[in-house]
């Protein structure tokens, strides 16, 4: 599933703005179309509502396709990732984070090189008709952006397979 960067706001429920340059938090859109932080040492998170296609799923895999505005070393940058279900029964704000966080980007890849940095996920309980709801939320990791900041072009969850047939004693 494609999650179109345009269904994206602040997590505080604020619309994404113009992207500015400077040494602030918060993400923006950028001219090139895709939602880019500045290097900030805590950047603001980003979310989306998704709702997964039908059938019972044990996890996802998240791929985020991501450039940085330098090639320094250091800021082999992280995504970490948040995955809210909306379970039946709940109160909508009560689910756990089933998400974590991406492997690396190459800090030493040249300027505006694009890369692809996944996280697969699991969860205990199958995702099933009544959980199919899904927070997303997304932001650099904490401390990973010293000097370059990164931007997002892609964000892809692909649901796991259903799950493998359960064997009780």
């Amino acid at each position: 599933m494609h999650i179109p960067l345009s269904s994206f706001y602040l997590l505080d429920g604020t619309p994404l703005g113009k992207f500015v340059d400077g040494a602030l938090a918060t993400p923006g859109v950028h001219a090139d179309g895709s939602i880019r932080w500045n290097n900030h040492a805590a950047p603001t998170a980003i979310a989306a509502t998704i709702v997964c296609p039908r059938g019972n799923y044990v996890g996802c895999l998240v791929e985020l396709l991501a450039g940085k505005s330098g090639a320094t070393l250091a800021d082999a940058a992280t995504f970490d990732v948040g995955i809210y279900r909306r379970d039946q029964g709940d109160a909508y704000d009560a689910g756990a984070d089933i998400g974590g966080t991406t492997g690396a980007m190459d800090g030493a890849a040249t300027a505006k090189t694009l890369q692809r940095v996944t996280l697969t996920t699991n969860w205990d309980n199958d995702l099933t008709e009544s959980t199919r709801a899904l927070l997303v939320t997304i932001k650099p990791t904490a401390g990973t952006l010293e000097t370059d900041g990164v931007s997002l072009f892609r964000v892809q969850l692909t649901p796991g397979h259903p799950p493998a047939l359960r064997v009780f004693a």
